[in-house]
């Protein structure tokens, strides 16, 4: 039976990290380049590293809540988790992985999206 020894296993994760972040940022670049900065546009990593370290301090792990995420980060927001009714759902404990965006993207609405958005009082664009 093959085994595989810890240290193998952490560099088979690191370097699936590693090419994860890089299809992601080359994706923020292609879908949501008029969105970034010219320096964004240059070197996405730092942008990916925040806006992943934030997502994953939410418990948002899988890769399409993790595009999401980031595309109501581009699109609405850079601190739109910042405002108390998204911050409420997305520290919410009782939610399970899959559901924080989800019910985001149902029970927030739209007038507090434009609200965050800064077409309105509340959070917005930094």
């Amino acid at each position: 039976m093959l085994q595989i020894r810890q240290e193998q296993w952490d560099v088979f994760v690191e370097i699936h990290e590693r090419e994860y972040r890089d299809r992601l940022g080359a994706y923020l670049v292609r879908k949501y380049g008029r969105w970034l900065t010219e320096g964004e546009m240059e070197d996405i990593s730092p942008l990916v590293e925040w806006g992943l370290a934030r997502a994953r301090d939410y418990g948002i792990t899988a890769s399409s809540e993790i595009q999401t995420f980031f595309s109501l980060m581009l699109t609405v927001s850079r601190a739109f988790d910042l405002h108390p009714e998204v911050r409420g759902i997305l520290c919410d404990e009782a939610l399970e992985q899959g559901e924080k965006i989800d019910m985001l993207l149902k029970e927030v609405p739209e007038a507090t999206w434009e609200r965050i958005a800064g077409r309105g009082a509340g959070v917005g664009r930094d």
